[in-house]
């Protein structure tokens, strides 16, 4: 969208056409005061007529200058002094440039823009001195520098720029601008007929030299002979004083940023001044940086203050300002984000991400014009296609009626574990809060650590800095987790540039003390190692790489041990894509929160989750690859009775009589009876399955597709290995028959036949398929979810699909579980969605949104209820039949394992056991029958390795497998833990019992019969 307002039709690029900005003083009242100047020892006036005189001196010896542009005034001279040296180098046809204190910046102002001559007050410059000025009784000294580059800038070309600045960086890379008179002079003008200007105002100069606004105050004066009220370095030292000298000195207008308003002068001084009933302060223009929250000026005027506030808005790449609003304090629609209307020869014009224009919604908004020009660093006017814009850096939004709002800098959005962050949503937030004066949200790139920085208005009225920031968090609770800062600083004062706006550099400075104190070359050395180690080469992302959750498991495990200490959301960036470097900065940013003393925010907040790329792999391979031992007629029908995986026992049958109990009282050690190489890791978990002719079948799938199944018996004779295209890591569903339903990498669902390998039907999905089929057996149907956000229904007899849902865009790793009270069947997802679908349908009948993600199976409760558990050890138990949340519980750990559901016979009250990456086990107690109150811990085993295992509980015994390879059994009579057995590689699969044998995968290629003694 383009918002135009036309000042006149001439060309910047035609000298003769343009109005200069010492053209337009007004030299009619020499006998009126000009420049009232306030030291804190003196007050100093000069009139219009020796201003006048003074800079027609300058003038008339610097027009004696050839080639040269540019003509230096240095920051020593006195304030006054400066007003004649600008007006006189402006007459004398050339451009001025107000050099900074810092000297790399004087160095790179004086090399960019060739200045051969200098305007200084103290001789310890290195160059001639060609004249020495009196200028209002102060020795100025005018020198020609050594060293400067050759001129290369044409005749024809000079006397075209009023004067030069230099940006300070906030919209990117700190530029050098060269300003036309062009694009000044509208600026002046308008102001001036938009604010009333007339010679009986006093004009506040406040303003830096450095910062263009200074121009903007100097010629607004001097355009209508008013006076320009100016202060010392010393006198701005001491705002106080400064304020009672302004408010005597009776000003009336007043430029000044936000920042120096809030932070240089207190409510109740502001209301006896300068905002008082009987003030002469007309006019306040904020401009520079955001407009203050509304409150501080009620709290800050008395009633009848009728002084006018306007917000104005503009970049230094198109000096000055672009638009003005006047703030209406006492119109509730009055919007201090709203920019106003454009100034003359002014556009706006509102982009996309993808560069399009638009004319409503958000985008970024650039400032343009075909008259207001202004040339960056090494620009050639001749060279630039009118109208040029220059981008603002800034966030806008477009209403139906065409007005922009300002929302903030672009920057300020930034990729918090996976999601975009608009830090200045958190900064509108805290503002509400009465008591806040002011706030900032840093963002620390480094270490991916979001920082709070605020001020109180009356502290000692509020109380200690912790009952600060429990107001400040109960605020931020309200939000996204995602808003929720890591730290919170309180400032008791802050630091300011020399443009006056709150210092960057000072409140990176505060939030980032002790970044020195921790190894980061330790750190990044070992994780580099490891990622290295087991993924691909390349620059690309974890998952882009080959990453899996095994993988990611292994590098959180490593940082864990190394530096003693959790990281809870390594694996979820992980499985979300992140790269090595964000990886590194969560790392570090909760290396540096362990000894930081901070308002505790609670849970950090969670990602989004990218789902894999989908890869096209071919759809052949290889079955029927039985052992030579195979025996079993395939025209035999087998009924299953049961089977048993991941810590539960499913019955397909109405009834079972059948009751194996362990043959042991205590069990002392194990004994490896069989062992099946399957040429890869076994991360999938055995399931153990029951015909009706009596046999026990165990069966597993592998890394490398191998599919073994074999009889748990005296001899384990029949054994039988099938092979599928890519790798298997979920576990088998088991039919009737031997048929086996298993999710393969290869992005396909397979029902096969476990002995011949025949494919009973396959379906294809849209990505990898890591979780397990939960089966309906009244209804002939089974439940599957995908890596690409599709949960499936399918035809048990012919894989045909029934319904498929894509609720959201969370992948599917666990599998399902079916809720029988409301015939749904639940799901929980990687971007944290917790789902209930009608089984015939798959309509959505129930859902509800953690801030994590589930890599577990949801439990179906006894008495109707559902637990969900997020990757981070939450629990959340629902009603899902009424829509409500029961309780929440955390465990202080990442959870990968699925929920164990025991029943206490004694008591006849369920128990949940939950193992963690923290290498503990949980187990939860109700204190009613079905888990309707929050529960209690009933104990916590810890262990030396991570668990990634679910546990099985057989009897009175508990078995549990560690990452390491360690086998533990609690013996509930005896309240007492034992390390059995160790197996050669790590161990990600989970244990079944049946009868004295335990069945498990090993990421040393096997599989492992164990025999309990």
């Amino acid at each position: 969208m383009d918002i135009r307002k036309e000042f006149s039709s001439f060309d910047p690029r035609c000298e003769n056409s343009v109005t200069k900005l010492h053209d337009i003083c007004n030299w009619d009242q020499l006998d009126d005061v000009a420049i009232e100047y306030h030291d804190l020892q003196e007050n100093i006036y000069i009139q219009y007529r020796e201003l006048h005189v003074t800079k027609n001196i300058i003038s008339d010896y610097l027009k004696s200058l050839r080639n040269t542009e540019f003509i230096g005034i240095d920051y020593d001279i006195p304030e006054y002094c400066v007003i004649p040296l600008i007006v006189g180098i402006l007459n004398s046809e050339h451009s001025f440039v107000n050099l900074p204190s810092s000297t790399t910046e004087s160095m790179n102002l004086k090399y960019d823009l060739n200045i051969q001559y200098l305007f200084c007050k103290n001789v310890n410059i290195k160059g001639e001195v060609v004249y020495q000025f009196t200028v209002h009784s102060e020795c100025i000294y005018l020198i020609k520098l050594k060293n400067v580059k050759k001129q290369v800038t044409g005749s024809d070309e000079q006397n075209s720029y009023a004067y030069a600045i230099s940006t300070s960086g906030s919209t990117g890379t700190p530029k050098t601008v060269r300003v036309l008179h062009s694009c000044i002079v509208p600026n002046i003008l308008d102001l001036s007929r938009i604010l009333s200007i007339t010679k009986f105002d006093k004009v506040c100069q406040f303003t830096n030299f450095t910062f263009d606004p200074s121009v903007i105050e100097i010629f607004l004066a001097l355009s209508k002979a008013a006076r320009l009220f100016m202060v010392s370095k010393d006198l701005k030292n001491n705002p106080n004083r400064l304020l009672r000298e302004a408010y005597s000195s009776q000003i009336t207008v007043l430029q000044v940023t936000p920042s120096v308003f809030m932070y240089n002068w207190p409510s109740e001084c502001l209301r006896t001044t300068i905002l008082s009933n009987n003030t002469s302060l007309r006019v306040i223009l904020f401009g520079g940086e955001p407009f203050p929250k509304l409150e501080l000026f009620s709290q800050a005027r008395q009633p009848c203050n009728t002084t006018k506030i306007y917000n104005i808005y503009g970049i230094t790449e198109v000096s000055c300002w672009a638009s003005i609003t006047e703030v209406e304090l006492t119109n509730e629609q009055s919007d201090p984000h709203y920019l106003g209307q454009v100034l003359s020869g002014t556009l706006f014009q509102v982009r996309n991400e993808i560069g399009e224009v638009i004319t409503k919604g958000v985008g970024s908004l650039y400032i343009g014009s075909d008259q207001r020009i202004c040339l960056m660093n090494d620009e050639d006017i001749k060279d630039l296609e009118l109208p040029v814009f220059r981008d603002s850096g800034d966030l806008v939004s477009i209403d139906g009626e065409g007005r922009i709002f300002y929302k903030g800098r672009r920057n300020n959005i930034v990729k918090r574990f996976g999601n975009k962050v608009d830090l200045t949503e958190i900064e509108r937030s805290v503002l509400q809060i009465d008591f806040i004066k002011s706030c900032y949200v840093i963002w620390d790139h480094n270490c991916h650590r979001l920082h709070l920085c605020f001020s109180a208005k009356d502290r000692t009225s509020i109380g200690n800095d912790q009952n600060l920031g429990t107001e400040i968090m109960r605020r931020l609770n309200k939000l996204d987790p995602l808003y929720r800062p890591d730290k919170i600083h309180f400032l008791d004062h802050v630091e300011l540039t020399s443009s006056s706006k709150i210092s960057l550099d000072f409140l990176q400075k505060q939030v980032t003390k002790d970044v020195d104190n921790v190894d980061f070359q330790r750190i990044e050395s070992t994780f580099k190692s490891i990622w290295e180690n087991n993924l691909q080469r390349g620059n690309s992302s974890f998952i882009k790489l080959g990453g899996t959750s095994v993988v990611a498991l292994q590098l959180s495990n490593a940082m864990s041990d190394m530096l003693q200490m959790e990281f809870p959301r390594l694996i979820s960036m992980l499985l979300t894509d992140a790269s090595i470097d964000e990886s590194l900065s969560y790392i570090k940013g909760v290396v540096l929160s362990r000894n930081d003393n901070f308002y505790n925010t609670g849970e950090k907040p969670s990602t989004t989750i990218i789902t894999i790329e989908d890869t096209d792999i071919s759809r052949d391979f290889h079955t029927n690859e039985q052992d030579d031992n195979s025996n079993i007629s395939s025209s035999e029908i087998y009924n299953c009775r049961w089977y048993k995986c991941r810590g539960q026992l499913y019955t397909n049958a109405c009834s079972i009589n059948e009751k194996h109990e362990l043959q042991y009282d205590e069990i002392t050690r194990v004994k490896v009876i069989k062992k099946y190489d399957t040429e890869k890791c076994v991360d999938a978990s055995p399931t153990v399955f029951h015909y009706s002719d009596g046999k026990t079948y165990a069966t597993v799938g592998s890394h490398s597709g191998l599919i073994f199944t074999f009889e748990l018996g005296s001899d384990f004779n029949s054994a039988f290995r099938i092979k599928l295209p890519d790798r298997i890591e979920s576990s088998v569903l088991v039919l009737d028959d031997f048929r086996g339903v298993v999710g393969c990498y290869d992005c396909n669902i397979y029902c096969l036949n476990l002995k011949t390998g025949e494919t009973i039907w396959v379906h294809r999905t849209g990505n990898v398929v890591k979780g397990s089929a939960v089966l309906c057996n009244e209804k002939g149907i089974l439940f599957i979810g995908s890596y690409d956000c599709y949960i499936y229904c399918l035809s048990v007899k012919d894989g045909s699909e029934v319904w498929k849902l894509k609720s959201g865009n969370g992948s599917i790793y666990a599998t399902g579980c079916l809720h029988y009270p409301s015939d749904t069947v639940l799901f929980g997802t990687l971007d944290g969605s917790c789902l209930a679908l009608q089984q015939s349908t798959g309509k959505l009948v129930w859902k509800y949104k953690l801030s994590d993600p589930i890599f577990v199976a949801p439990l179906w409760l006894n008495g109707g209820l559902v637990l969900f558990c997020s990757v981070t050890g939450l629990l959340c138990c629902f009603d899902i039949e009424v829509n409500v949340k029961m309780w929440t519980y955390k465990i202080n750990g990442n959870v990968f394992s699925y929920l164990v559901k025991q029943i206490d016979t004694a008591r006849e009250h369920e128990t949940v056991i939950i193992t963690s990456q923290n290498k503990s086990v949980y187990c939860l107690q109700s204190e009613d029958t079905n888990f309707k109150t929050e529960p209690t811990l009933k104990y916590v085993l810890n262990f030396h390795s991570p668990i990634f295992a679910t546990p099985w509980c057989e009897d009175n015994f508990l078995l549990i497998a560690c990452t390491d390879g360690t086998l533990n059994i609690y013996d509930f009579k005896k309240n007492r833990l034992m390390k059995i057995e160790e197996l050669p590689g790590k161990v990600f699969s989970s244990p079944v019992i049946d009868r004295d044998n335990v069945i498990i995968g090993c990421r040393d290629n096997y599989i492992y019969v164990l025999e309990l003694i």
